[in-house]
């Protein structure tokens, strides 16, 4: 509904009631992020990260804000220890070849770009995905 203020403030709420739940934590990074308000996304979701180092949502989001705010390798940092460590997940390959399309590193996204087709051949794999990185590589058609 575009209410980000409301959501905001209640998921912060809730991060203060338990402020260990790094879930709570990573929430408010991503109405933060979807508020377009990317400098409270990244220190919120570095915070979740101290609760749970591996949280891989809290490393989507992190690096989805990073990404807007144009500092595309320090997300692309974020993402290849994210893609080591849950064994190269789609979504997080996804992710990982936007974030090299957004910092100019082409053939890395075109890379990711292959295998995912690849493994489309085996299972899900969202167009959508690839939709994103063409776009990010500025490949519109």
């Amino acid at each position: 509904m575009g209410r980000f203020n409301e959501s905001i403030a209640e998921i912060l709420r809730a991060v203060r009631l338990d402020p260990s739940s790094a879930i709570l934590t990573t929430v408010a990074g991503m109405l933060f992020h979807l508020a377009r308000r990317f400098n409270e996304s990244v220190d919120i979701c570095r915070k979740a990260l101290e609760l749970m180092p591996n949280f891989s949502l809290a490393t989507w989001t992190l690096a989805a804000s990073l990404v807007e705010q144009g500092r595309a390798e320090t997300a692309v940092a974020e993402m290849v220890k994210l893609v080591r460590i849950t064994n190269r997940m789609p979504l997080h390959l996804f992710m990982l070849g936007h974030c090299y399309a957004r910092a100019n590193r082409r053939e890395d996204a075109l890379r990711l770009l292959q295998e995912l087709r690849d493994l489309s051949k085996d299972r899900y794999v969202s167009p959508y995905w690839l939709a994103i990185i063409h776009t990010s590589l500025n490949e519109k058609e």
